[in-house]
């Protein structure tokens, strides 16, 4: 089964087993080069900026799309731009270490083939990998979820939405201006995408709901982790 490694909007897929050179000789030249600076920056980070990016490796395994703010980066010791690319090379070093069951000398030495790690910086990588298999429990459980969660139907990736004013005319003057809400979903599975249009009255019943759906899945949330509690 492909595993996913996210990086940026870009979703790699690494099959347990499979040849990593060739698989990482795939890669785009730009993804390349983020995986390179991300390598590099994971070289750079101290014990307490190691322990900030290990929980958004977690998130993004699970399938979720951490946020890098200023503070974060701060308290990682990187900017805002190395922070995510130290997390993009860090998700693609989860997937394949902790899912894809491969050896961390066979990956160091697949990404020093092609160029994305310099022998340089090998063993404070090889460092991160050692604290990364820490959490291996955890990172497997977290994906485990990932992918029974996103089973049979495509998955929401991104959610974006702006206002576009409407100008209504009157013998050929502006009689009236109307805000309209923009939306742009798109999934996880290809040519998936839509964009809709809804009112102000529209976006509130959606919110109500939404505020319902999140009290139910709390409650969901609690009750599966009492039955998981019972049957150990």
């Amino acid at each position: 089964m492909a595993l996913p490694a996210k990086m940026a909007n870009l979703t790699i897929s690494v099959p347990p087993g499979m040849d990593l050179p060739a698989a990482f000789s795939d890669i785009p030249a730009p993804v390349k080069t983020l995986l390179k600076r991300g390598f590099a920056g994971m070289a750079q980070l101290s014990a307490a900026g190691i322990d900030q990016i290990i929980p958004l490796v977690t998130q993004a395994v699970g399938g979720g799309q951490p946020r890098i703010s200023a503070d974060l980066a701060a308290r990682v010791g990187l900017g805002e731009d190395a922070t995510e690319s130290v997390l993009s090379a860090a998700s693609l070093m989860a997937s394949v270490l902790i899912i894809g069951g491969i050896s961390t000398e066979a990956l160091l030495s697949a990404l020093s083939k092609e160029g994305i790690l310099e022998e340089p910086i090998r063993l404070a990588v090889a460092a991160f990998a050692d604290r990364l298999a820490l959490n291996r429990e955890e990172l497997g459980a977290q994906h485990k979820r990932y992918e029974l969660a996103n089973e049979t139907f495509p998955s929401l990736r991104k959610f974006s939405a702006s206002i576009d004013l409407r100008v209504g005319f009157d013998a050929d003057k502006v009689a009236f201006v109307v805000p309209v809400i923009l939306a742009h979903l798109r999934t996880d599975a290809a040519h998936e995408e839509v964009w809709f249009q809804m009112t102000k009255e529209q976006l509130g019943e959606l919110l109500n709901q939404f505020e319902g759906l999140r009290k139910r899945l709390e409650e969901a949330e609690r009750s599966a982790l009492n039955i998981n509690r019972s049957e150990r």
